[in-house]
């Protein structure tokens, strides 16, 4: 519908496939294409339309509004969850979106949800070979509008089975192994229970396979391969019907001498060093995020990630883009600790560590415990000179453990849990950890990041369209004006509909010295519309959990179902040792309940409230437990 833009000779172009047409009485454009272009560009005598089609769904009929932002009309229906149109299922829940009006899926009246407009239901199919016609429709006014199409359900499966799932294979890519290791593959198989035989093959060896249930795990023996130049690594199967299967995975293995494998180093700041190459969605839980310089020694090489060995117990990985490979025969960094000096200044408290050489550390919390472990690995201890200044009022005392023959461990014990922050500083020849004091009320600055944002950084979809980064801005906007209310500084980390990378969030954060931050996302879930729902919170830090039991806490005094409190969760904004970080899933877009109350200005308001009373709860409460 192009009525309010300016179509001169009502001739209009349409780029896609250079034809001029001319638009009906209605000043409606009708197109017929094999496929949905992800653009569709119109242009008149007068002005080049452009539009992105991301977001549109059946039927593609849209209003073109002047400023050239296409919506539905006043009017409309559209399908919104929908199999394809020939399908193994039996069922499908179909999901339709309408502007208000009586909603019909078929000949059933369903109320739709008066936020979102979705409403929804379970269709079954007719048996294989009959088709199942769905529509949904709004009626208004006397008029109806409606979409149907024919579904045929029930048909037979014809995905191909295999006895090996070829991307489920790990390792995949070339590996390289010192001698005295164990290759172990893995492998997911569609046939497992008509399996009769299978055997894994290192260059035409036949070597035993277990299933645990869920895989397939073999294990190849380096010692044996330790004079050819690669292993190729082959399955062999036959299932009990007799039929026979043969893959090629998509590993190798070479075997080389431990002198083989070098040092490297860190070229950049912010290297993440993962304790696994399992694969996890936002990355790590991470040993470190080592600034540039730090060296490691490797034993192995699993496609483009290096193996390092921390010490005869730990190992960990590093992607090889992020490193240099130093000259052959350099030596593994290490040294002596023989001393550490515990002292005061204006803003913290500071233990410095000698680093003489750049071995790889991590730094752990131990609440529980009141210490901070920092663990340092190519060290050994000569350490009779700790030396603990007056004045210190977190910062109990600072031990020593010699942890094995190259791992040194040391302990600083705080006097109260109740801690602002903290961090372990690289410096030239030494380590400078700080724990901060309290901020003083008056000076106290919050953070608050609405999560993702700009053009094409979406966040999670809901289930009628809305958008999660505009849910999350507007909550974080309001919980902005609620809190400097309250007499808090606060300072948006994501103003406006911008999308800076989570590294220019998190050093932003950072350089303004924010005292606490708060990250607001909105969550998502696949299966059906109302399976997973619910308000949660997440720390990475253990000293913020009690933040995060205290945020959860009060949006479980909303209408919210539980969905609970996660620890550990390796998102970058929450990775602030720094200052007391959390973030909230405010509920799920995915959720039909959840999203209509998030479509809601006013309820949004009630969570962004009950967000701003837990973070003065928080404060006030740090603030009258902490040290003076």
């Amino acid at each position: 519908d192009l009525a309010q833009k300016s179509v001169p000779e009502n001739i209009i172009k349409v780029n896609q496939d250079k034809r001029y047409r001319f638009l009906d009485k209605d000043a409606e454009l009708s197109i017929a294409t094999k496929s949905l272009p992800s653009n569709l560009t119109l242009e008149s005598m007068k002005e080049r339309m452009r539009f992105s089609t991301r977001g549109w769904t059946v039927p593609y009929r849209y209003r073109i509004l002047p400023d050239n932002n296409p919506v539905r009309p006043d009017m409309f229906i559209e399908l919104r969850r929908t199999p394809a149109i020939m399908t193994s299922d039996s069922s499908f829940h179909f999901l339709f979106r309408s502007s208000p009006g009586v909603t019909r899926i078929n000949e059933h009246v369903l109320d739709a949800y008066p936020n979102t407009g979705i409403f929804f239901t379970e269709i079954p199919f007719h048996s294989y070979g009959r088709g199942t016609r769905v529509r949904g429709s709004v009626s208004r006014d006397g008029e109806t509008l409606f979409y149907e199409n024919i579904y045929y359900g029930n048909m037979p499966d014809t995905t191909t089975k295999h006895a090996v799932i070829l991307n489920s294979v790990s390792p995949q890519g070339s590996v390289l192994l010192p001698p005295d290791d164990v290759l172990r593959i893995t492998f997911e198989s569609h046939l497992a229970d008509q399996m009769d035989t299978i055997l894994l093959y290192a260059n035409g060896n036949p070597l035993p396979l277990w299933y645990n249930g869920n895989r397939y795990v073999g294990n190849i023996s380096c010692a044996s391969y330790q004079n050819v130049d690669s292993v190729y690594i082959q399955v062999a199967a036959r299932d009990k019907r007799g039929e026979k299967y043969s893959y090629n995975l998509p590993v190798s293995l070479k075997v080389r001498k431990p002198q083989h494998f070098p040092v490297i180093e860190t070229k950049e700041d912010f290297i993440p060093v993962s304790y696994s190459l399992g694969v996890v969605r936002l990355g790590g839980p991470y040993i470190n995020e080592f600034p540039k310089g730090v060296r490691f020694v490797t034993d192995g090489k699993f496609g483009p990630n290096y193996r390092i060995r921390l010490n005869k117990n730990e190992t960990a990985y590093v992607h090889e883009r992020h490193v240099k490979v130093l000259p052959a025969g350099m030596p593994a960094p290490q040294y002596y600790i023989s001393s550490m000096n515990v002292y005061v200044d204006s803003t913290s408290e500071v233990v410095t560590i000698p680093w003489p050489e750049p071995v790889p550390y991590a730094m752990t919390p131990q609440p529980e415990q009141k210490r901070i472990r920092i663990r340092l690995y190519g060290v050994q201890s000569i350490s009779t000179w700790l030396s603990h200044r007056e004045g210190l009022k977190i910062i109990d005392y600072v031990t020593w453990e010699q942890n094995d023959a190259e791992t040194y461990d040391v302990y600083i014990q705080l006097k109260t849990d109740n801690i602002w922050g903290y961090e372990l500083i690289q410096r030239n020849r030494h380590l400078e950890f700080r724990v901060k004091y309290p901020p003083k009320k008056k000076d106290m600055l919050i953070a608050i990041e609405a999560g993702h944002g700009g053009d094409w950084n979406w966040g999670a979809v809901g289930l009628s369209g809305l958008l999660e980064k505009d849910v999350n801005r507007d909550t974080a906007e309001k919980l902005r004006d609620m809190l400097r209310k309250k007499g808090y500084k606060v300072v948006e980390i994501r103003p406006e509909d911008t999308a800076p990378s989570l590294r220019d969030r998190w050093l932003l954060t950072d350089s303004l010295k924010a005292d606490v931050f708060i990250s607001i996302h909105a969550n998502a879930a696949g299966g059906h519309y109302l399976r997973v729902g619910g308000t949660s919170t997440y720390y990475n830090d253990p000293f913020w959990r009690d933040f995060a039991e205290l945020t959860y806490g009060k949006l479980r005094e909303l209408p919210l179902e539980e969905f609970g409190i996660v620890g550990s969760f390796n998102y970058m904004m929450c990775r602030m040792p720094q200052r007391p970080s959390i973030l909230v899933e405010l509920a799920f877009m995915s959720h039909a309940e959840d999203e209509n109350k998030m479509a809601d200005p006013a309820f949004r308001a009630t969570m962004a409230e009950k967000i701003a009373e837990a973070v003065h709860a928080y404060i006030e409460q740090k603030l009258r437990s902490a040290v003076k």
